[in-house]
């Protein structure tokens, strides 16, 4: 990843007329690292040192995190979660608008087994259901990884 991929993603949601406010990134950590070695001053003014958290750069609020979508690097297809792993796959860093996804986060369920001889005491499980989607299919984007 450069700034560059950035900054194209930037021109894109401006050209698309998505508002500047709400504009999230969501940058996987190999992106992360690519950028630090770019350029360390431009790496600065996006990231905060003292929380190690990313802040807002180009108009976009910078998020961090290992899960990111998978990509088919031949066809540039997302894959599903569930899919197996494939020669040509490659991660991403999402882009998208606030008011362009949902969510729906579902109730925390507990599962419990007192006394598991197994186990030598309590077993205890929880189950929590979640979904995060776009809205209209507007104002998201991804920038994915090159190819190793």
């Amino acid at each position: 990843m450069t700034f560059d991929d950035i900054f194209d993603m930037k021109e894109r949601f401006d050209s698309a007329g998505i508002p500047l406010e709400k504009r999230y990134s969501v940058l996987h950590p190999s992106h992360v690292t690519d950028l630090l070695r770019l350029d360390v001053k431009a790496f600065k003014e996006m990231m905060d040192f003292v929380s190690g958290q990313p802040k807002r750069f180009a108009g976009f609020g910078m998020l961090q995190t290992s899960i990111t979508a998978i990509y088919d690097y031949a066809t540039l297809e997302k894959k599903s979660f569930a899919a197996p792993d494939g020669a040509d796959d490659v991660f991403s860093s999402p882009a998208f608008y606030g008011d362009g996804v949902m969510k729906a986060d579902g109730e925390v369920y507990m599962y419990i087994r007192e006394d598991a001889p197994e186990e030598r005491g309590t077993v205890a499980g929880f189950d929590r259901r979640f979904i995060a989607l776009p809205i209209r299919g507007k104002g998201t984007g991804a920038v994915i990884s090159a190819k190793a």
